[in-house]
C-alpha cells in the first residue's frame, strides 16, 4: 500500500494549514478592533459600518477574477504574492491617520483575504486523498478555530499597551504591525509549498474566464454554506448588545467556549463524514445549531449562554466542513480551485446578508425573535441537502467513474 496517498500529513497540507493559522490570527486580531479604530479616526457611524464589513463586500466583487486565474496559474506563486499583498495593506493600516487611507488599505485586504482564501482551500483539498477529504478538511478548518480563541485577545492586549500608555493610536499601531509580522511570518510556509506544474494546455483547456467563476454542481452546497453563514454571523455581530440588553455579564466567554470546541467538532465532523458519509453529519449538526439559537434565544442567564454556545460549536464545527468538503467532491482534481470559488461566494454573502437582515428583523421585534428568525435559513438547509442530495449522488458516482477510466488508460 501506498501510504503516502492515504495520509493527510503530506508537505503541502502541513504547509498550507500553517500558512492559512497565519492568515487567521492576523485577521482575528485586527478585525473586532476596525471598528473602533475608525471611530478614533472620525469617521461617521455609517462608514465605520462599511470599514467594518468591507472585506466580505470587496470578497464577493472579486470572484469573477480569482475563478479564472487559479485554473491557469501556478497556485504557489499566487498565493506567495497575496500574502505579500496582505503585508503591503496590514502595515498601510498600521501607520494610517486618516480615514481615507484606512478605506483604501482595507480594501487592499480584502482582496488579498478573499484570495488567499480560495487558494489556501483549493491547495488544501488538492493535497488530500480522496478517502480522507472529509478528516482533512475538519482538520485544516481548525486553523480558525485557534485564531478565533487566541487573535482578539492578542489584539485586545496590544491595544491595551498603548491605552495605558497614554497613546490608543499607538496601541492599534502594534494590533496592525502584529498583523504584518504573521503575514510576513507565512510566507515561509508558502515558499515551502510544492511548485505547481500546469499542463501545457492548461490556459486554453479552462475555457473562457465566466466558465470558471462558478461550477453549477457545487451550488447546492454553496446556498446550504450561505444558509449556514447566514445563521451563525448573528453570533459574532449581535450576540454582545443582545447580552448586555437582558443583563448578562460576560458574555464574551461564549466565543471562546465555542473556539476551543470547534477544535473536537471541526476534525470529528470530518472523520464521521468520511466513515458514515456527509449527510449522517450535515443534518444533525443542522438540528444542532437551530438547538443553539432557541437556547440563546431564551437565555437570561451566562450558563445558558454557554449551553447556546456547546450546541453552536456542534453545528457550526460539523456542517461547515462537512459542507466544504461536498462542494469540493462535486468537481475533478484539476477543477477544485473554481469549486472553492463557488463555495465562498456563499461563505462571503453569508456574512454580508446575515448582520443586514438580522437588524431588519430586530428593528422590527426584538433580539429574541431575531435569533429565533434565523430557524429559518436553517430550515431552507435542511430541505436543500435532502432535495438535492441524490443529485449530488449521481454526480460523485460520474467523477469516480472518469477517474477511473483515466486510471486505467
Amino acid at each position: 500500500m501506498n501510504t503516502k496517498k492515504d495520509t493527510i500529513w503530506t508537505r503541502n497540507f502541513i504547509c498550507i494549514m500553517l500558512a492559512n493559522l497565519c492568515l487567521s490570527l492576523a485577521h482575528t486580531s485586527v478585525n473586532t478592533l476596525v471598528s473602533s479604530y475608525a471611530e478614533l479616526l472620525g469617521a461617521a457611524p455609517v462608514l465605520v459600518g462599511m470599514l467594518t464589513g468591507i472585506f466580505f463586500g470587496v470578497a464577493v466583487l472579486e470572484r469573477p477574477v480569482t475563478g479564472p486565474l487559479i485554473p491557469k496559474y501556478d497556485n504557489r506563486i499566487l498565493t506567495l504574492i497575496f500574502y505579500a499583498i496582505g503585508i503591503v495593506g496590514y502595515a498601510g493600516c498600521a501607520f494610517t491617520h486618516t480615514v481615507g487611507a484606512f478605506l483604501a488599505f482595507r480594501v487592499v485586504n480584502g482582496i488579498q483575504y478573499g484570495m488567499v482564501g480560495v487558494l489556501n482551500l483549493t491547495i488544501a483539498s488538492n493535497s488530500l486523498p480522496e478517502s480522507k477529504l472529509g478528516s482533512g478538511i475538519g482538520i485544516f478548518g481548525l486553523a480558525n478555530s485557534v485564531s478565533q480563541s487566541f487573535g482578539p485577545a492578542i489584539g485586545a492586549a496590544l491595544l491595551d499597551v498603548g491605552i495605558k500608555a497614554g497613546d490608543p493610536m499607538a496601541g492599534y499601531r502594534h494590533v496592525f504591525l502584529f498583523a504584518t509580522a504573521v503575514m510576513a511570518l507565512a510566507l515561509i510556509p508558502t515558499f515551502l509549498l510544492t511548485p505547481e506544474k500546469k499542463p501545457a494546455g492548461a490556459k486554453t483547456e479552462a475555457g473562457p474566464w465566466y466558465r470558471s467563476i462558478i461550477a453549477p454542481s457545487v451550488l447546492p452546497a454553496t446556498v446550504m454554506i450561505l444558509m449556514l453563514m447566514m445563521s451563525y454571523t448573528l453570533y459574532s455581530a449581535y450576540l454582545v448588545p443582545y447580552a448586555r440588553s437582558v443583563g448578562v455579564e460576560g458574555v464574551s466567554i461564549f466565543f471562546t467556549v465555542s473556539a476551543l470546541l470547534m477544535l473536537v467538532t471541526k476534525p470529528l465532523s470530518g472523520r464521521l463524514s468520511d466513515k458514515f458519509g456527509l449527510k449522517s453529519v450535515i443534518l444533525p449538526s443542522a438540528i444542532s445549531l437551530m438547538i443553539s439559537l432557541v437556547v440563546v434565544a431564551f437565555a437570561r442567564s451566562l450558563p445558558m449562554m454557554l449551553v447556546g454556545a456547546f450546541f453552536t460549536a456542534l453545528g457550526q464545527g460539523g456542517a461547515y466542513p462537512a459542507l466544504q468538503a461536498m462542494g469540493i467532491q462535486c468537481m475533478p482534481p484539476e477543477k477544485r480551485g473554481i469549486a472553492s470559488n463557488t463555495l465562498f461566494f456563499g461563505i462571503d454573502l453569508g456574512f454580508f446578508l446575515g448582520p443586514i437582515l438580522g437588524s431588519l428583523v430586530y428593528a422590527k421585534t426584538s433580539y429574541s425573535a431575531m435569533y429565533l428568525s434565523a430557524l429559518v435559513p436553517c430550515t431552507a438547509l435542511i430541505v436543500i441537502l435532502l432535495v438535492s442530495w441524490p443529485a449530488f449522488l449521481r454526480r460523485r458516482a460520474e467523477l469516480e467513474g472518469a477517474a477511473g477510466e483515466r486510471a486505467e488508460n
